[in-house]
């Protein structure tokens, strides 16, 4: 694992994203399996959700809703253990436990989750709600506040940072536009010329089939997980840079260590 975490030439407010990719391509095989694990009812969960809205067929409507909405508290216990697995990483040392941890930090992501539901399309509440629900498990495995303390920090930092905040932001919903036009230009490609010439596919069909709703919704799901997975990673570094901040610890030096 080659790590330039000294040289980086990313500038400091943007680095936590930076280093999150470079732990993932070198550790991904730690964490990636236990979010696998946890998406996974999640996935199925939307996939029949989908199926509903295509076909129009309401009446399962709320029970699909129900689903997912365990499927989705499960998603986030797993989204814990992994930002504990990245948080035992950085560290050097195991991680404190989750079973007295784990409802607060699932409090925070639901009042995070709805701030960003709702509050997203006034800007400000959905950017307070995407720093908590990332910051939140790894504040509260550093810490022994409250969860509402712990929220009242994330919010303190926000607003103090707000220029950090919205660049990261900015930066992950750039990524995750690019990734997604750029499996629709892939698709186009495969669809009409790829398929039709090597498997005799009718390219119209192939074309219906790729610019169906559910095959669009199923492609921006995707993308979402992909980005989702870095956030939880990400999330992790920009807290330990918060901290490092504070410290005058040397973060940097300290993740560089873990490729000896």
């Amino acid at each position: 694992m080659a790590w330039n975490l000294l040289e980086a030439k990313t500038a400091p407010s943007m680095r936590p994203l930076d280093t999150a990719l470079e732990y993932i391509r070198g550790k991904w095989y730690e964490t990636l399996p236990l979010y696998i694990v946890g998406a996974a009812p999640m996935s199925a969960a939307v996939y029949l959700l989908l199926d509903i809205l295509s076909v129009q067929r309401f009446s399962a409507l709320g029970e699909v809703c129900f689903f997912l909405a365990l499927a989705t508290l499960w998603k986030w216990v797993f989204a814990c253990f992994v930002q504990r697995r990245v948080h035992e990483d950085i560290t050097g040392k195991p991680g404190p436990g989750l079973s007295k941890r784990i409802s607060g930090m699932l409090y925070i992501k639901l009042a995070a989750s709805m701030a960003m539901m709702w509050g997203g399309l006034l800007v400000l509440p959905g950017l307070y709600g995407l720093i908590a629900t990332g910051l939140a498990a790894p504040a509260l495995l550093d810490r022994k506040d409250s969860p509402l303390e712990v929220l009242e920090w994330v919010i303190d930092w926000v607003g103090k940072s707000m220029w950090q905040a919205a660049k990261i932001a900015s930066a992950l919903s750039v990524g995750y536009l690019m990734t997604y036009f750029s499996l629709l230009v892939l698709q186009g490609f495969f669809g009409q010329m790829v398929l039709p010439s090597f498997f005799g596919f009718d390219p119209a069909e192939s074309w219906l089939t790729f610019t169906s709703f559910t095959w669009q919704m199923t492609m921006a799901y995707v993308v979402f997980l992909v980005m989702d997975y870095f956030w939880l990673v990400a999330s992790v570094m920009l807290h330990f840079d918060i901290q490092s901040k504070k410290t005058g610890a040397d973060l940097w030096h300290r993740l560089r260590e873990l490729e000896r």
